[in-house]
């Protein structure tokens, strides 16, 4: 019996001892994972990128002047085509070879891009001219020709009226006008286009995205006009709205034209001038498409270098706070550590606010151009946070459009060497880029909580 009692007793430590040798072995498999994923990754924090977000903040909506639309109605595509004399110098002489305009491989470009973003292969497009009036056209000019350009005056707001009417009843779905951006009226340049645009480039469709605008730019060959006295053979004059006179042309200039996008949808009207934007880069031509509405969207932008640093004595490197590149840290010492971060772009950084998603352990401050967090290992050891933590930046906007317009933009015209711009380019672009009452920015994760 004393034999039994002890086999039994001998047996059961066995057992014992393989149920904890089998923890114990489970304990090691988690531990190792856990060393794996965190630990091993875990690294004293110092530069880091930290990516954000913009969103566009409205005070209050803007009336629409009509009712929204039915989306189902309205599918025509119209096409208008700024037909003033001076247009047609973007087409070579008639002496000269017809297949080198890439301004005509452009035009022509145009119902392809508008079809395949906003329309389908029984889509009705309507070609319309522009110059001291408005006029339908049979059907579109092919090929292009310096005939069709017989304007004596550039009348944009004859065609831009139509454009933003039939889209806001409905009538249409994309609407295109092919232009220089000079009209004549009061103003020089490319401001008459931007006054009769501005409202509606503010309004309330286009603020959410319903309505859309973009502008298309190509730098092109221009052989000038037959209006003065030659300088050279096959060359002709242009046009300077500041001098009122035409002058003649020593070379072949490279002049810009545009192509402005109005249409239902922020992604039809960016497809669409995206598609532009390829076809002219096959061409090997200088293009440039923005969609000057975008900020009815959240967007993102560059990534921005984060810094991280002792918070008693900056000019030391930081022992406090370990980080890994998702985020996962970890407080080895109860000090506080800094992370300084650039302001984004796009934002007035001396009316800017700061926030941070955790309610304590860390302070958000703005400090001239950057923005300072400041971390507290000391009270994030118990209890740790239980969300991530991530940044909002809040102001109103600073620019916002794309640089490159600056290079596009001229202060006079009288000069053939300034025909590589135009005329107040940059007063239109700002004129009519959609513009938020406020911005807010958000950062992607700083901090990831634990056991997320």
């Amino acid at each position: 019996m004393n034999q039994a009692r002890a086999r039994r007793s001998h047996k059961s430590d066995i057992i014992l001892l393989g149920t904890l040798g089998g923890a114990a072995l489970v304990g090691i498999i988690l531990l190792i994972l856990w060393l794996t994923q965190t630990g091993q990754e875990l690294q004293r924090a110092k530069d880091f990128d930290l990516l954000w977000t913009v969103a566009p903040v409205w005070k209050a909506p803007r009336p629409n002047p009509d009712p929204s639309p039915d989306p189902g109605q309205g599918g025509r595509l119209e096409i208008y085509l700024d037909i003033s004399k001076p247009m047609g110098g973007f087409l070579p002489p008639p002496e000269l070879s017809q297949e080198s305009s890439g301004f005509r491989s452009l035009v022509d470009e145009v119902p392809n891009q508008m079809v395949s973003a906003a329309g389908n292969t029984r889509s009705a497009i309507q070609w319309l001219s522009v110059a001291e009036s408005l006029s339908e056209l049979p059907g579109q000019p092919s090929p292009l020709t310096r005939k069709n350009f017989k304007g004596n005056q550039s009348k944009l707001d004859e065609a831009l009226r139509p454009m933003m009417e039939r889209l806001d009843r409905g009538e249409v779905k994309m609407a295109a006008l092919v232009t220089d951006l000079i009209a004549t009226e009061d103003l020089i340049g490319a401001q008459g286009a931007a006054q009769a645009l501005s409202d509606w480039a503010q309004s309330g469709r286009v603020r959410t995205g319903e309505l859309a605008i973009g502008l298309f730019g190509a730098r092109v060959s221009y052989w000038g006009i037959d209006k003065c006295k030659p300088a050279a053979d096959h060359l002709g004059c242009w046009f300077s709205e500041q001098a009122q006179q035409y002058r003649p042309l020593t070379r072949v200039a490279k002049k810009p034209f545009y192509i402005l996008l109005l249409g239902r949808g922020f992604d039809n009207v960016d497809q669409a001038g995206k598609g532009l934007l390829e076809a002219a880069k096959k061409l090997g031509l200088d293009p440039q498409w923005e969609l000057l509405s975008k900020s009815s969207h959240p967007w993102k932008i560059d990534p921005t270098k984060c810094q991280a640093r002792n918070a008693e004595d900056p000019k030391q490197g930081q022992f406090a706070l370990l980080r890994n590149k998702e985020g996962v840290f970890q407080c080895q010492r109860a000090e506080a550590v800094e992370l300084v971060c650039p302001i984004p772009n796009g934002a007035l950084a001396g009316s800017l606010t700061a926030r941070v998603s955790w309610d304590k352990g860390a302070l958000a401050k703005i400090q001239q151009d950057r923005v300072v967090f400041t971390i507290d290992c000391a009270h994030l050891r118990s209890p740790q946070p239980t969300k991530d933590l991530v940044a909002i930046l809040e102001g109103p906007p600073e620019g916002g459009w794309s640089e490159e317009w600056k290079k596009w933009s001229a202060e006079t015209d009288d000069r053939e060497q300034d025909l590589g711009g135009t005329l107040h380019l940059e007063d239109f672009i700002k004129k009519v880029w959609l513009r938020p009452d406020r911005i807010q920015m958000t950062s992607d994760t700083i901090l990831k909580a634990p056991g997320r």
